[in-house]
């Protein structure tokens, strides 16, 4: 069977690979960026992220501190919130720490 290889872009937006990346892949519609914590504000502007998408939080149990991931969806709303601002929605709920 011969596999065909994909082209991914991973642009990074501030310069850093620490920091805020942008994923698309050849022939896909769909975007993924990968948004440190600590830019999430800086991140609200982006029209790509006012928009409905699938995001996921990566963070540590308190109880078990094993690696955990919550997996959320997030719809363009009447009232404007679209993904980004879901997000900051749980970034401002202390019991939701990811």
């Amino acid at each position: 069977m011969i596999v065909k290889g994909k082209i991914i872009n991973l642009l990074l937006l501030d310069g850093d690979q620490n920091g805020t990346i942008k994923c698309s892949l050849a022939n896909w519609t769909g975007l993924v960026f990968k948004i440190p914590r600590t830019e999430l504000e800086k991140c609200k502007g982006r029209d790509e992220l006012s928009k409905s998408g699938v995001y996921f939080l990566f963070g540590t149990s308190d109880e078990s501190e094993e690696n955990v991931a919550y997996i959320g969806q997030a719809n363009v709303r009447k009232n404007g919130d679209s993904i980004i601002n879901r997000i900051l929605e749980h970034k401002r709920n202390p019991d939701k720490d990811y």
